[in-house]
């Protein structure tokens, strides 16, 4: 409920904390990520397979060594939490030792996060292959010790169709059935290259997604990242299914993989059910608003726009019931900060002759906006219109009867372009 009716049931005078200007939001989830491509993040590369095998493999095979990857771990949930992720699906290496790190770092935190060893025992360099049968052991391991421990969950984790075999695949469909109550998270039809490929690989199969469905891995807990060239017979196999499309516009971005096309799934007979993902390491930034405001581009892109007052985004995010944990994530309301020129404010409030410009009190009001970072929590207000001074922004006005982006012939060395601005550049 509001504010006002909450207090009045609080009986014990409970301390009210104001903080104000700050959102108070529930922990994001991030449905798809690579933890041990932290060091890898937005490296150039053409393609997705030419990424892989350039960056990716590469970095993987540092995490046989335990320490570096209980250092990794650290510092990417570090990450995740300073952009107010509070859940996570991730992908550990082929290493058992890496799923280790991961838990062990996330049931510290308290954190819920989904996980697992990813299985690959072909097209990948030596260092980072298993077997089918060490993979199913490992994993039946970690699950053993892992799985339901505090807010840790597991997921068997193909890494994808192409660097698994038949065999591994079995061996994937086999834990599945040994333990339902498991997340499956793999990678579908992201690349036109990798659908191709895949397709030689499985040449007896419909299409990408009727092989994982061949081998049982579809369902309400499988987590299919990026699904971006379904045809209309694997969007119906995942809409059956209840499987979840992963939406990673930052990573499909910036390997040119193509754009998701949202409402496609969305609004069709069968709706698809979607989530929201930073993919790092493809993807570029760990905040899931960054993710999201790139999601609306991609979303423009295919002709559709999203309504941000119709509540569309969450849908974005839609997750098992339970999983999201409250969190204070300290955002500014605006990135426009420090010091600006002397302007009348938007309230309408001007200075007297009673009061003048240059006063201590109205000086300090007029010629500064303090940026919400630096703010403290009780709400500031102006003593003279009484409004909280985070919601003060000086209204555009001209310099001296000069535009206020004037010709370069008619600016002096005071005008420069950026004193011309309404604000200057947050330091």
């Amino acid at each position: 409920g509001g504010y006002a009716g909450v207090a009045a049931r609080d009986g014990n005078g409970g301390e009210t904390v104001d903080h104000r200007p700050y959102l108070v939001v529930p922990g994001f989830i991030d449905a798809h990520a690579h933890f041990p491509q932290m060091q890898v993040i937005a490296s150039y590369g053409a393609e997705l397979l030419d990424w892989l095998n350039t960056y990716t493999f590469p970095e993987e095979t540092k995490f046989r060594d335990t320490q570096h990857g209980r250092r990794i771990a650290r510092l990417f949930l570090d990450e995740l939490i300073r952009h107010g992720t509070t859940t996570v699906a991730a992908y550990c290496s082929v290493h058992r030792e890496s799923a280790d790190a991961f838990f062990a770092e996330a049931l510290s935190r308290g954190m819920c996060v989904v996980g697992g060893k990813v299985m690959m025992d072909r097209n990948a360099p030596e260092g980072l292959t298993d077997t089918p049968q060490s993979g199913y052991d490992d994993t039946r391991a970690l699950i053993a010790e892992w799985h339901g421990r505090g807010r840790l969950h597991y997921a068997v984790t193909p890494r994808f169709a192409i660097t698994s075999t038949p065999e591994q695949m079995e061996m994937a469909g086999a834990l599945m059935r040994e333990h339902p109550d498991l997340h499956m998270q793999t990678h579908l039809s992201e690349n036109h290259a990798e659908i191709a490929f895949t397709r030689e690989l499985y040449p007896w199969s419909k299409d990408y997604t009727d092989i994982y469905a061949h081998y049982g891995l579809t369902g309400p807990k499988a987590l299919f990242g990026h699904c971006i060239h379904l045809s209309e017979r694997e969007a119906d196999a995942l809409s059956d299914s209840g499987s979840v499309a992963v939406f990673c516009p930052t990573s499909n971005l910036f390997l040119g993989s193509g754009l998701f096309d949202y409402q496609r799934y969305r609004k069709r007979d069968k709706p698809v059910r979607i989530a929201a993902a930073t993919d790092v390491g493809g993807g570029t930034s760990y905040s899931m608003l960054r993710t999201m405001d790139e999601g609306y581009k991609v979303i423009a892109l295919n002709g559709e726009k999203l309504n941000p007052l119709a509540s569309a985004m969450p849908r974005l995010c839609r997750w098992p019931a339970g999983s999201v944990r409250w969190t204070r994530a300290r955002m500014p309301i605006s990135s426009c900060s420090t010091r600006v020129r002397r302007r009348p404010w938007r309230c309408g409030w001007k200075p007297s002759p009673a009061s003048p410009r240059n006063s201590s009190c109205s000086r300090r009001w007029a010629t500064t906006v303090r940026s919400p970072r630096h703010m403290s929590p009780g709400v500031r207000r102006n003593p003279r219109c009484g409004r909280p001074d985070h919601l003060h922004r000086p209204a555009p006005s001209r310099h001296d009867g000069l535009p206020r982006n004037p010709p370069r012939e008619i600016a002096g060395p005071w005008m420069t372009r950026r004193s011309s601005l309404p604000f200057t550049t947050p330091r």
